[in-house]
């Protein structure tokens, strides 16, 4: 089962949603957390491994085994930022990596692809050309940025001006975000091809708009968010077989909705 952009506090009382997840792993053997399972916040919290090992606990109380990948928001995360399943034919990851900018809807585009142009003209030409290599630039780009970010420690007068900026900036976020929405099915099916050619199955969140496009004998499947303004999905994979589901609400907990699509790869 694939979950992904839960975007928890990395606080107790802030993650108090992680227990009504429960029944969207149940009877599967292993759930995957599919990145930005925490927000750039937990960082600073210090208290997000607390969260970790409840959900990990969790898991386990149902006989289920969890796995955590990294996104941009919880790089600092010591997980892998990626699987690959059904001998090579379906490839999970959170997302980030097929923007060159990362975020590109985002207040800071500009220096987080300077980070990105910089972290890959480090490495070596035939590491440039992998998917490890441009998983790992994209990891190093965010962990820069951020790095700076927390360096600057930005008073009240600099937050306030940054939120002022970021929905007045020219083109708007909304824009922006749109924009992006538009051009990810592409860039996903063409990152697909430059860098993991024999899968067949892109799984990946980070945009927050689910959807599921083909191309041929290929598939790109968005799981979205369970942000305010995101609806989420999820994933069940046995053997090459891909099924997705709404997941809705009921007395409070998240539960698999009607299927949207069930691929076979």
């Amino acid at each position: 089962m694939v979950v992904s952009d839960l975007h928890l506090s990395g606080r107790p009382r802030g993650d108090a949603r992680v227990g009504k997840l429960r029944p969207l792993w149940a009877g599967a053997g292993t759930v995957v957390f599919n990145g930005d399972s925490f927000s750039l916040r937990a960082a600073a919290a210090g208290t997000w491994q607390e969260t970790v090992d409840r959900i990990s606990s969790l898991c386990s109380r149902d006989g289920v085994r969890a796995v955590f990948l990294a996104g941009n928001s919880d790089f600092f995360l010591n997980a892998p930022q990626h699987l690959m399943l059904a001998e090579g034919r379906i490839l999970v990851t959170h997302g980030d990596v097929i923007f060159p900018a990362i975020s590109p809807w985002g207040p800071h585009v500009g220096r987080l692809l300077r980070a990105r142009s910089a972290a890959i003209g480090k490495m070596a030409p035939e590491r440039r050309r992998t998917l490890e290599g441009q998983l790992a630039a994209a990891r190093q780009a965010q962990a820069a940025y951020s790095a700076r970010r927390s360096e600057q420690r930005p008073g009240r007068l600099s937050k306030m001006m940054d939120r002022l900026a970021w929905p007045l900036a020219v083109p708007p976020r909304g824009v922006r975000l749109i924009r992006a929405w538009r051009a990810a099915p592409g860039l996903a099916f063409q990152f697909l091809q430059q860098y993991a050619p024999g899968a067949k199955c892109l799984i990946l969140g980070h945009t927050h708009r689910p959807g599921v496009w083909r191309r041929e004998d290929t598939a790109v499947v968005n799981t979205g968010g369970f942000g305010r303004l995101s609806r989420p999905w999820v994933v069940r994979v046995e053997g090459a077989g891909v099924s997705v589901r709404k997941v809705k609400r009921r007395r409070g907990e998240f539960v698999p909705g009607r299927e949207i699509a069930n691929l076979t790869f």
